[in-house]
């Protein structure tokens, strides 16, 4: 069994990327148990074959890498595995639709989720998973898969080979992550969309 403890944690980004490649060929040439102990959750999804996240001293999630980072199961592994948009929204029921209301009233339908009920809880949303709907454009928020609402742009980062654009949107922040290479709005008053499966019910613990 090779253990490592946090063993990139003090080398700059290029030569972090290099050794990560590194490992992971020794990983698969050797062909040894890793324990691989890290802070960073970038550096656990690129290595790992299966993720353990612990919080306290407990262990909150485990699974594969792409399981934890696309399914969390509580605040804590949504917020901390990737980072997201955590929302607390309330939830009722229309007829055989479930909905979540933003706290300014904005009603967006849910996908089907085993466990819903109504009440408040806690919802996350991941950075890639809002786009912008082009102008002139203004999609039924309650058609199909897609939810679409509107907000306004507050700020973009330009990083390369991707955007961060942080808006106001059902009264609360939202950041948004998406494709340098695709068009999108610089400020003002825009219109996200996501799919109705993105948003994602959690459990507080």
């Amino acid at each position: 069994i090779l253990l490592l403890d946090e063993p990139l944690s003090n080398l700059d980004a290029r030569l972090r990327d290099d050794m990560q490649v590194e490992l992971k060929r020794l990983h698969e040439r050797l062909g040894l148990t890793t324990i691989f102990v890290t802070h960073d959750q970038n550096e656990a999804l690129a290595l790992a074959d299966r993720v353990v996240l612990m919080n306290r001293g407990v262990i909150e999630q485990q699974g594969s890498p792409e399981a934890v980072y696309g399914r969390p199961r509580t605040v804590f592994a949504a917020d901390f595995i990737g980072g997201a948009n955590i929302l607390e929204l309330d939830v009722t029921r229309s007829g055989e639709a479930w909905l979540a209301a933003f706290p300014d009233g904005t009603q967006v339908p849910l996908a089907a989720h085993e466990g819903l009920a109504p009440g408040r809880r806690h919802f996350m949303l991941r950075k890639e998973a809002i786009g912008f709907v082009p102008d002139g454009e203004a999609p039924d928020p309650h058609s199909g898969d897609l939810v679409s609402i509107p907000g306004v742009l507050e700020t973009r980062n330009y990083l390369g080979s991707q955007i961060r654009s942080v808006l106001r949107a059902g009264g609360v922040q939202l950041i948004a992550m998406t494709d340098a290479a695709l068009p999108a709005p610089r400020s003002g008053e825009v219109r996200i969309a996501w799919r109705a499966e993105d948003l994602l019910p959690l459990r507080d613990r």
